[in-house]
């Protein structure tokens, strides 16, 4: 129900479509916001946002395939 996970969307998406990226959306709250159908969205049982230090949210990361290394990108509402 986050106002600016909902004006987060459009980027997404528009990554996704342009870039051809994967998107994985992690829910903080266990729901999934409305328009996110076309996204994979799992919920996070593990803390993985307090092992990420997220304090705000929406909060991006761009991960490495492997899963060898992350990087912030956007904290917040993201331009």
């Amino acid at each position: 129900n986050c106002a600016y996970c909902k004006k987060q969307l459009p980027l997404l998406k528009e990554l996704k479509i342009r870039f051809g990226m994967n998107v994985l959306a992690i829910s903080m709250d266990g729901s999934v916001l409305p328009g996110m159908e076309d996204i994979e969205v799992v919920v996070d049982k593990t803390n993985v946002a307090q092992r990420f230090g997220v304090q705000f949210t929406p909060t991006m990361f761009m991960a490495l395939n492997d899963g060898t290394g992350f990087t912030k990108i956007g904290e917040g509402l993201t331009t």
